[in-house]
């Protein structure tokens, strides 16, 4: 099942995604606000209803305004040579016996929008399991491509980055090759351990487009999950990614309750990202409506001050309120979170591979001397 594109409601939904867009960048004339809509990652979709696109824009479009059967085509072309370069990825990584699930990008438009290109992305995102981070990146290397950041670090600051860090950037050599390499799908102020890779393996779905070989993928539920605490790990800061959850809800075919038991101890977070959705978009809520927002007025100030922040939620995402386990259960992840070295932690000193499990206390003594700097210029 896909999004109905076609269906006269759906301009509704467009409307709303357009008014949402307003609130979130209020100022600029017409060129700036495509713009801005390209920036969220929404041109696209919005295109796909004319009455409400002719709001934003003329025919023929103003200077500065790439016109709308350019931008598609270009999205198009962009959508099919990465899907290539995916597919050229995970023939890669198979032939060395290393397992992956390719999320994201055209993976999401397939099975969200029903078309490798109604989704708008820019890279490929990768996941393999954390015991195969050191191969496959060795693997990748020897492929000709290259980490971004860090792009060159000692063996105790690898090891660092495998044992803390959720991901790592590679680019090629060719326009558009960019491959974010996953081994956790969340970061540690999420949850770390939540939709561990060989549980993913097990319950994935196989994508399948005329022209490409299969592909393996996050199943619904995993989806699902995963597009709901992605979005409140970031703060929002895409329209898109609100939007990816709205349809997600509609299209899947998940079962509510197995998306609050894979959530787990962050139920309460996956919730909080649905009923946003709900309230926001007006859509039907999948289970029993939850009441983390006091109505839709609380939801919408609550997402516009996440999106607009200019920093992730980080620390906010600990509050006691957030979890879903026991206060000592909580306490106990909140303070993994915040001593879980960061990657500036880590690349701060160049560690030996014995005193790796140290990268903590680099991380302690960091907050403690970001701590007094901050006590001493109130201002900054």
């Amino acid at each position: 099942m896909t999004f109905a594109m076609t269906d006269p409601d759906q301009n509704l939904f467009a409307l709303k995604l357009l008014e949402l867009a307003r609130m979130l960048e209020p100022e600029g004339n017409r060129v700036q606000f495509v713009r801005n809509c390209e920036k969220q990652g929404i041109r696209g979709f919005l295109q796909s209803y004319p009455q409400v696109w002719r709001q934003i824009t003329d025919d023929p479009p103003r200077e500065g305004i790439t016109p709308d059967r350019d931008y598609l085509v270009s999205r198009a072309a962009f959508a099919l040579r990465s899907a290539a370069w995916q597919e050229q990825l995970l023939r890669v990584l198979a032939d060395h016996q290393i397992p992956a699930l390719a999320i994201k990008g055209v993976s999401l438009s397939m099975t969200l929008y029903g078309d490798l290109g109604r989704r708008e992305f820019g890279d490929v995102d990768l996941l393999i399991d954390p015991g195969d981070a050191p191969k496959a990146c060795s693997v990748l290397n020897d492929f000709g491509l290259r980490p971004v950041r860090p792009p060159f670090i000692g063996p105790g600051q690898e090891a660092a980055l495998y044992r803390y860090s959720k991901a790592r950037v590679f680019c090629g050599k060719g326009q558009g090759e960019h491959l974010d390499l996953h081994w956790r799908l969340l970061s540690a102020w999420i949850g770390a351990d939540l939709l561990p890779f060989h549980e993913a393996w097990e319950r994935a779905q196989v994508l399948r487009r005329e022209g490409l070989k299969t592909w393996r993928t996050l199943g619904p539920e995993d989806t699902l999950v995963f597009v709901a605490l992605h979005g409140f790990q970031d703060g929002w800061p895409k329209l898109k990614q609100l939007l990816d959850l709205t349809i997600a809800l509609q299209v899947l075919p998940y079962r509510w309750e197995r998306v609050l038991e894979l959530s787990r101890y962050r139920a309460c977070l996956v919730e909080r990202a649905v009923e946003l959705a709900v309230r926001l978009f007006q859509i039907p809520h999948p289970g029993e409506m939850t009441h983390h927002y006091s109505d839709d007025q609380h939801a919408l100030a609550a997402w516009l001050m996440m999106a607009r922040a200019s920093r992730t939620p980080q620390r906010s995402l600990l509050h006691p309120r957030l979890w879903s386990c026991s206060s000592e259960e909580a306490l106990r992840r909140r303070l993994d979170a915040l001593f879980t070295p960061a990657l500036d932690d880590i690349l701060s000193v160049d560690l030996p591979l014995p005193l790796v499990p140290l990268y903590r206390l680099v991380r302690a003594f960091r907050l403690i001397g970001k701590a007094v700097s901050r006590s001493k210029n109130p201002e900054e």
